[in-house]
């Protein structure tokens, strides 16, 4: 009897220890994932900056090409084409840092959509769960009743068409090593759209004291 009651203590303590791991990762994770939330949800301030940018630029590139005559006799043929380019580069690295911004942008969606699902679901499976163990517990019946998540992403996967599912399963093999991968690939993206609109505000003062110089 003591032998028995002491196995179940054990079982009792193994199955608390291991729901208390489980439940410390859990809280740390979504911490990690609050904080780089935080840092992307950033992303679309930088973004309306760039985007004010961009149209000051498409609008000069109008002027400078609809008065090109004018403008080229006033401050040189050489300094015209130079002025043009750094326009031009304003341009060029304002798209690129809208297709960063968009991609950040769709990240967030795409996990904020996949969190609330996930959420409800596991809250539903979690009531259905508690139910089959309650039920199987007297007559000591082990029925499993846990979640294959990698089955899961296996049919998740074969519902795309052919040439995107090897993308699709070397990405979420890292997502299973490295729950933080998505994260780390959108903080990445980040830090690229940073830097674009970086070279886009460089591009557009350079051309400002190429026309002042050239002036």
């Amino acid at each position: 009897m003591n032998n028995r009651y002491q196995q179940s203590v054990n079982k009792l303590k193994g199955s608390l220890e291991s729901w208390a791991k489980t439940t410390i990762q859990d809280s740390e994770k979504r911490l990690v994932e609050g904080m780089l939330r935080g840092v992307l949800d950033s992303s679309k301030f930088i973004d309306q900056f760039a985007t004010w940018l961009l149209a000051g630029a498409g609008a000069t590139s109008v002027l400078l090409i609809s008065n090109l005559g004018s403008i080229s006799n006033i401050v040189g043929n050489v300094n015209y084409k130079i002025t043009l380019a750094f326009v031009c580069a304003a341009m060029i690295f304002g798209v690129l840092e809208k297709i960063a911004a968009l991609i950040i942008t769709i990240h967030q969606a795409g996990e904020k959509a996949g969190y609330d699902i996930a959420l409800t679901i596991y809250s539903e499976h979690q009531k259905v769960e508690s139910e089959i163990e309650e039920m199987a517990k007297p007559h000591d019946i082990d029925v499993k009743t846990r979640i294959n998540i990698e089955r899961v992403f296996s049919m998740f996967i074969n519902a795309y068409p052919k040439p995107f599912q090897n993308y699709l399963k070397s990405m979420f093999v890292k997502i299973l090593n490295d729950p933080m991968y998505a994260h780390k690939k959108s903080i990445k993206i980040y830090f690229w759209q940073i830097f674009f609109t970086f070279i886009e505000v460089l591009s557009f003062i350079l051309f400002a004291g190429s026309i002042a110089v050239a002036i």
